[in-house]
Order: C-alpha cells, then structure tokens, then sequence
C-alpha cells in the first residue's frame, strides 16, 4: 500500500503516507479500490506506521481514518481489511514496555473500531507481537492475527533472532494463526 501511495507521492503529493488518511483520503481510497479491481480478497489499513511515537496524539485519528477508508473500499466486493500495524521505530528510543503499551494502545483503537483482522508488519523481535496477539485473542477471541517479520539475508532479524526462531515461536503460540517474512530477506 505504501509504495502505490508513494509511488503517487514522488509525482505530485507531498503528503506522508499515514496522514494521507486525513488530508487525502480519496487517493487512498483509490488504491485501495486498484488492489481490489487487481483481484485482492484482502487490504490492510493505511496504518503501518500510525503510532504515537511517530504522530504524537493524532496516531488515533489516523487510524480511525485508515480503517473508515479500507472498510469503505471492502464494502463494494466484501473484502477482509487487516488492521496493519507495524513496529515502533528505534528511534523513539523508548523501553520495551513502553513499546508495548504504545502497540496495545494502537490494538485498542482498532478493537474500539471493530477490527477482527491484525497484520503486524514487518517487526524483528517477537516478544511483544505474542503479548498484543494474547491481548487481542483475550479482548477478541475471533480474530485472526498475521504476524510478519523482517528477517536479513544471513537469517536473522534486526534483534538477533534467527527466522527460524522465530517461525517456531510463531507456530507455537496459540494466538498467532498465521506468520511469515515480509520485509528485507527478499523473496
């Protein structure tokens, strides 16, 4: 969804990606309706990096938006929408518990939302991502969770955990239904 957007963006928008949801959110309704002319079943929120780290106390305004837009889109052909929600950036340089409440309040703001289908994108460590999933499953036991992760070509994640690692934890845990890699390793 971000490259489309940005694709767009480098020709004549100047608007980053997540506040696209409020300041044009035609153009990101139009992506959203390409993916599912393209024969999409399913779309992920314009969301990725909507956190409070990044976006201070707008991070929940922009993913009421991103979610309005993506369940809009979904109406026209009864598509699934994914809440994706990607990792907090290093640079915030804040603790690990702190990332977590800050993805759980990100999680809360979907579930207000009636969200039933999570993408967690692109993280390279674990640990949180099965404690929001248990939050998730807890507040939500229907939903479907998708965690990815970000593995380097020599099979390790930005953390230092292998992709094989990882795959087991995932596989494991009775709270993430399906996993994979999404980011950096290539295909």
């Amino acid at each position: 969804h971000g490259t489309a957007y940005f694709a767009l963006k480098y020709k004549k928008y100047a608007v980053p990606r997540e506040t696209a949801n409020l300041k044009e959110p035609e153009k990101i309704l139009a992506i959203h309706r390409e993916y599912i002319k393209a024969g999409a079943n399913a779309i992920k929120t314009n969301t990725f990096g909507a956190n409070r780290a990044v976006f201070g106390e707008s991070f929940a305004e922009i993913i009421r938006a991103g979610y309005a837009i993506a369940v809009n889109a979904a109406a026209e052909k009864n598509i699934h929408v994914f809440a994706d929600i990607g990792p907090i950036p290093k640079e915030a340089d804040i603790a690990e518990e702190e990332c977590l409440a800050e993805l759980l309040e990100i999680v809360d703001v979907f579930l207000e939302l009636g969200a039933d289908k999570f993408l967690f994108e692109t993280f390279d460590c674990p640990k949180n991502v099965l404690k929001a999933a248990a939050y998730i499953k807890e507040k939500r036991p229907q939903a479907f969770i998708l965690a990815q992760f970000a593995v380097s070509p020599d099979g390790y994640t930005a953390c230092g955990i292998s992709g094989k690692k990882i795959f087991e934890l995932m596989a494991a845990s009775p709270h993430v239904d399906a996993h994979g890699f999404n980011c950096v390793c290539g295909p």
